[in-house]
């Protein structure tokens, strides 16, 4: 590891560890989701997503030094095979969901579709946790910075904006055998994910 090996940096701190953690988990999920229902998927990431949440909030300031960005490992091939594939997994129950105002947005509420929404968590956790795991502390460093700036402007805002719909999917009158027949059936050893893994090792 280069740098200065200094386990007091913000970047080894207990709370940004959690937070890689609860971020491999929640990648690793979706990376493996194509194989379970539409009511499991639901159940496991109604749990999830608020954990992810409560992690995010916990982070240290970080000071952002670097004139470049990490390198991005999600390209838009893999967030819209991602988005596609829980799109099709949820099918009807792929709800709309109205976003609160972020800083970016001007003071107007978009609409996003669970889908979307943790497709985009998704995309930004596993940037963030690829780039941790390169071990090279300013590399490390910016994107944190950048994982907790687009936390905080962007994507917690929609994590949260998700939590009703499901948590309305789990505890109303949701049909969950009309999802069956919009479950994508695919031989996951050719799925897109698979073979992206097989490129960033699967060992963090």
């Amino acid at each position: 590891m280069s740098g200065s090996n200094n386990f007091e940096l913000p970047i080894y701190s207990r709370n940004v560890v959690e937070f890689v953690t609860v971020a491999v988990e929640f990648c690793g999920f979706i990376e493996k989701s194509q194989e379970i229902s539409a009511l499991d998927f639901s159940l496991a990431i109604n749990k999830i997503l608020p954990l992810t949440y409560l992690k995010a909030s916990m982070l240290p300031k970080i000071d952002s030094e670097e004139e470049s960005s990490p390198e991005e490992f999600v390209t838009e091939e893999i967030y819209n095979f991602v988005q596609d594939s829980i799109s099709t997994k949820l099918g009807e129950n792929d709800l709309d969901c109205e976003v609160p105002e972020t800083a970016s947005q001007n003071g107007e509420n978009t609409t996003a579709t669970l889908s979307e929404i943790i497709a985009d968590i998704y995309q930004d956790l596993k940037n963030f946790s690829m780039s941790y795991r390169t071990g090279e502390e300013y590399i490390m460093t910016e994107s944190l910075w950048i994982c907790k700036q687009n936390f905080e402007q962007f994507w917690g805002f929609r994590l949260l904006a998700a939590q009703t719909p499901f948590h309305k999917l789990l505890y109303g009158h949701t049909d969950w055998d009309a999802t069956k027949s919009a479950k994508e059936e695919s031989d996951t050893s050719n799925w897109l994910i698979s073979q992206r893994q097989q490129e960033w090792g699967n060992d963090f």
